[in-house]
């Protein structure tokens, strides 16, 4: 892992619901074809944790950043 980023996004439109989001970035080094399963490994294995952190459904996403 190279690093970790967290941000707060808030939609909050008129008429609408407010929604609170926490994103949490993972930057790791992945150096060969099975990076992809090396990330959604760690997503799913952290979900639970960062689930009973925040009391918050977690939904895990692989973004391939250039």
């Amino acid at each position: 892992m190279r690093g970790m980023e967290v941000k707060e996004l808030v939609y909050d439109e008129p008429g609408e619901a407010r929604e609170e989001t926490l994103v949490l970035n993972f930057f790791m080094d992945c150096r060969d074809a099975m990076g992809a399963n090396m990330i959604n490994t760690t997503a799913e294995h952290l979900a639970p944790y960062i689930e009973a952190l925040t009391h918050a459904k977690v939904t895990a996403k692989i973004k391939n950043k250039k």
